[in-house]
């Protein structure tokens, strides 16, 4: 499955579109008040990471809003 995300990232930026390409490790249950970090352009190391589903939705509502990292490929984890 990493592999086609990989290569669907790869269509999506080598496309002339405005895009933003979240890329979450393990996702499990939390809280809207989960604290998380953002990674730009870096890949998850630890195969241990995870996010909480609400952190990731919290962190995409709010870069819909601010539109912060345009084109760019965005790893996010809890802390």
């Amino acid at each position: 499955m990493a592999n086609e995300h990989w290569n669907a990232y790869l269509k999506v930026a080598g496309s002339d579109i405005n895009y933003l390409y979240v890329c979450p490790p393990r996702m499990i249950p939390g809280s809207f008040n989960d604290s998380y970090k953002i990674l730009v352009e870096e890949s998850l190391k630890p195969q241990t990471a995870s996010v909480s589903f609400e952190a990731c939705a919290a962190y995409i509502i709010k870069e819909a809003h601010e539109t912060q990292f345009q084109n760019k490929r965005i790893g996010i984890l809890n802390l």
